[in-house]
């Protein structure tokens, strides 16, 4: 017999619960659009309210009662893990975000002891290994030290050079002759 047969299933699922209580308190939803998975402003609000978040998870889930839960000492320590390692990620996001030429020695330094700590804690949590989280954790500080900083060039700045694009071309629809299209938006990019 399963586990999920032998204890039943709950009225209301402990995660549906903790987003309905907890995350949607702090705008931290899923997007629809994004697979049902958090988009990178609920990432962004889910790591700058990482304390208070997962001090509400640990609450809910010490509340409960039932025969399959772990004690409340392990609920906690897990809890802290969590919240340590999205403080960690933060840390690491905060480093790699410093824009070209902008870096110091103890910019590499501070963000090599914030990968170091979050990889630890990533294996201790039996997360799984992506290739994301590899590159995030094993490459990215090398890459940023090799650029000299590259946080000017980071997703922000891509999908606002899409959004520029996408507008300089709306402007050019009407016309049909390549060459004359070219000649326009070189004349615009003179300009600017």
């Amino acid at each position: 017999m399963s586990y999920r047969k032998s204890v039943g299933k709950s009225e209301k699922p402990v995660r549906c619960k903790i987003e309905s209580a907890v995350l949607c308190k702090y705008n931290i939803d899923e997007s629809a659009y994004h697979g049902g998975n958090l988009n990178g402003v609920a990432v962004h609000r889910l790591m700058g309210n990482a304390s208070e978040v997962f001090s509400e998870i640990e609450m809910y889930l010490s509340s409960l009662a039932h025969d399959g839960k772990c004690g409340n000492d392990e609920t906690k320590l897990v809890c802290e893990k969590y919240q340590q390692s999205l403080l960690l990620l933060d840390g690491v996001f905060s480093v790699l975000c410093i824009p070209h030429g902008k870096p110091v020695p103890d910019d590499y330094k501070r963000g090599q002891d914030f990968t170091k700590q979050a990889a630890k804690l990533w294996d201790e949590l039996h997360l799984p290994s992506t290739p994301k989280q590899h590159v995030l954790l094993n490459h990215a500080l090398d890459q940023m030290e090799s650029f000299g900083g590259f946080g000017d060039m980071m997703e922000d700045f891509i999908e606002q050079s899409h959004q520029l694009g996408d507008r300089a071309e709306f402007q050019l629809v009407h016309i049909k002759d390549f060459e004359e299209k070219a000649a326009v938006q070189a004349a615009n990019e003179s300009i600017s």
